[in-house]
Formats: structure tokens, sequence, C-alpha cells
């Protein structure tokens, strides 16, 4: 079996949230669309990640209204000019 070559990077974008999709033009080859997408914690559902159990305190009680999670993301359009971004 004949080992796949590597792709190498030839340019490196930190965004400032996770990314989670990209789309191509297909009407101009140029341009790509990156999508990003942040849940944001806050104190009333946030727990240690290592945690997996409540104990009696921790419970939510009954006549508590849960806390609405806040999102939030962005659409960046990059342009590939001359192959740099």
């Amino acid at each position: 079996m004949t080992e796949a070559p590597r792709i190498k990077s030839l340019q490196t974008v930190f965004l400032e949230k996770p990314p989670c999709c990209m789309e191509l033009c297909p009407a101009n080859s140029d341009y790509f669309i990156v999508g990003t997408y942040n849940l944001q914690i806050n104190a009333d559902n946030a727990k240690d990640a290592d945690t997996t159990e409540l104990s009696a305190l921790d419970a939510p009680k009954a006549d508590a209204e849960p806390s609405e999670q806040q999102r939030d993301g962005s659409l960046v359009v990059y342009r590939i000019k001359n192959g740099k971004m």
C-alpha cells in the first residue's frame, strides 16, 4: 500500500472564535467563507469538566428557571490572491 503524500501548510490564520464550518464559493474560487461558533459558559451552568457527580447542594432547584445559553459567532470572508489570503 502506498503512503499518501503529506499536505504542507502555506499559511496559518488564528480566528477569535472556534471555526465550525467552511464553504467554498462556486461562482468564484478565489473566495471562501469560514463560520465560527462559540457557546458562552455562564455561572449558572458552569461546572468543572472533570466533575461528573452532583451533590444535593449542586442539583438544580425544581422551581428555578433554567438560564438561557448565550452564543455568538461570525462569518469571515477570505480571498486568495497570488497564493496568499
